[in-house]
């Protein structure tokens, strides 16, 4: 009786000093991921361009329920048929709408990348991959998606997303694929990469295990067509997705694009990744001199890892899910392996990651602060105390609409978030916007009668400076009636 009560009592302690050290573990990597990404976070004052929408309509989606309109943008497709395309997101972002929202919004971005992180180890811990600490934070292993994984976008869902689809598939627990993909869906529009995964996962599975493994197809199928039926905008989430994910890539379309569709060259790619790069080399060298036959998951990744780099050779935005699967793969072909490593290697690595987090950490902080700022909090407000309310301002750069709803919605913009949206509702009078803004048509009668506007707001940054300075040596048709060193106000005379 005494032999088992004792063998129990040991097991026992066993576990709770195992789930102890575990706990420990987790309370380490939070604490780590936290605070260097709070350091960088606010390190700096505002949010990244695109940040200010979705903490402001987060807080709109509390107040107000679903939205069917959005006049805030006047000349988008988006102004009588609202669509969020990142409604979870937001719902997500709710809890983080209450007190300041420039801190609160901070934190909540903070706390989703942290949490991509945690989720990663802990799938790295189920799948018994050796040292998962060291492969969750080589997440930060890369500037561009270090600086991507800080914006209050969601970004860092979708690492969360992809992690559990790589895991899915991994463990081949398919079904979950249906409301994985459903979420994803609601969240973000990017989700079509599900699809570039579940494609490379069944033609690796066919080629590796000689038959056709179907099932992570059709639920991955069948959770996008619920996604985008079952959606409380149905049916302006199709238009609004076939607009911004297809339109705006097609050959011949007169649009101005995002800099995030335009490839990036190899060099910067390397550069801007060089731990992760370093790392995958290292192990995969070490992987080759071993002679072993790889099992399915290290095969699968590295296609899955090819396929991911050439998205991300020509479109920057395919940096977030590269990473992932660099990661995945640098950890999967130690899968398996007994490795005991001495305290000088081990100190090595912490080093290692150490050197990386502070060096990414450090140039991160130096592209916030060499980066044009603008600060449009003062235009916005006097534009809301000087102006009509519900009259159109309008914008020389798209980009400026951010801020300006986020200050300012007793005014309505010319359009914002992208120009496709305005391209897809009138794409004669975008031409014409085109003309005016880039000064290859006389912007006055345009201004004046095509768009029927009263107020022109002018940011201070590079690409607006000419348009800028028509408007100052113009004085009998536009009047300055409000500038500080972010931006310009002009009355149409």
């Amino acid at each position: 009786m005494v032999c088992p009560l004792f063998s129990w009592g040991v097991m026992a302690g066993l576990d709770f000093f195992l789930q102890r050290k575990r706990l420990l573990r987790y309370i380490a990597l939070i604490a780590v991921t936290v605070s260097c990404l709070s350091a960088v976070q606010f390190t700096y004052t505002g949010y990244q361009q695109d940040d200010w929408y979705h903490i402001r309509a987060a807080e709109m989606l509390r107040q107000d329920g679903i939205r069917r309109d959005f006049p805030w943008m006047a000349r988008s497709i988006l102004n009588e048929n609202f669509c969020d395309l990142h409604f979870l997101y937001h719902v997500l972002l709710i809890p983080f709408t209450f007190g300041n929202l420039m801190i609160t919004g901070k934190i909540a971005a903070v706390l989703f990348a942290a949490g991509a992180v945690v989720i990663l180890c802990r799938v790295f811990e189920i799948h018994k991959i050796p040292f998962p600490l060291f492969w969750s934070l080589l997440l930060f292993g890369s500037l561009s998606f270090l600086l991507r994984m800080l914006a209050l976008r969601p970004i860092s869902l979708s690492v969360i997303f992809l992690v559990l689809l790589f895991h899915l598939l991994l463990r081949e627990k398919y079904i979950w694929i249906l409301p994985l993909t459903y979420c994803f869906v609601l969240s973000y529009s990017a989700f079509p990469v599900f699809f570039i995964v579940v494609l490379v996962h069944g033609a690796v599975y066919a080629a590796y295990h000689r038959r056709l493994e179907w099932r992570p197809v059709l639920y991955c199928f069948a959770g996008t067509a619920a996604g985008l039926l079952l959606n409380p905008y149905f049916p302006a989430n199709l238009r609004a997705l076939w607009v911004q994910d297809v339109l705006q890539l097609l050959p011949g379309q007169s649009v101005e694009l995002s800099a995030q569709v335009f490839p990036l060259d190899t060099w910067s790619l390397f550069i801007n990744s060089w731990a992760v790069f370093g790392v995958l080399f290292l192990v995969l060298l070490f992987s080759f001199k071993r002679g072993r036959k790889s099992s399915f998951a290290p095969v699968f990744l590295f296609a899955q890892c090819a396929i991911f780099l050439l998205v991300f050779l020509r479109v920057p935005r395919g940096i977030d899910f590269f990473i992932v699967s660099a990661v995945f793969l640098g950890a999967f072909l130690f899968q398996g392996e007994q490795i005991s490593l001495s305290p000088v290697v081990k100190a090595a690595g912490c080093v290692f990651l150490a050197c990386m987090i502070a060096v990414n950490g450090f140039q991160a902080y130096e592209k916030f602060r060499v980066v044009e700022k603008v600060r449009n909090e003062g235009s916005a407000l006097w534009l809301k105390n000087n102006t009509p309310a519900g009259s159109e301002v309008f914008l020389s750069n798209y980009g400026a609409f951010p801020q300006l709803f986020y200050y300012n919605r007793h005014n309505v913009y010319t359009f914002g978030l992208s120009g496709i949206f305005m391209y897809a509702q009138d794409r004669k009078l975008y031409g014409l916007y085109l003309d005016t803004i880039n000064l290859r048509s006389d912007p006055y009668p345009i201004i004046k009668n095509d768009f029927d506007v009263r107020w022109i707001h002018v940011e201070n940054v590079t690409r607006s400076i000419a348009f800028y300075r028509y408007l100052r040596n113009n004085p009998r048709l536009y009047g300055m009636v409000y500038q500080d060193e972010f931006s310009t106000v002009f009355e149409v005379h």
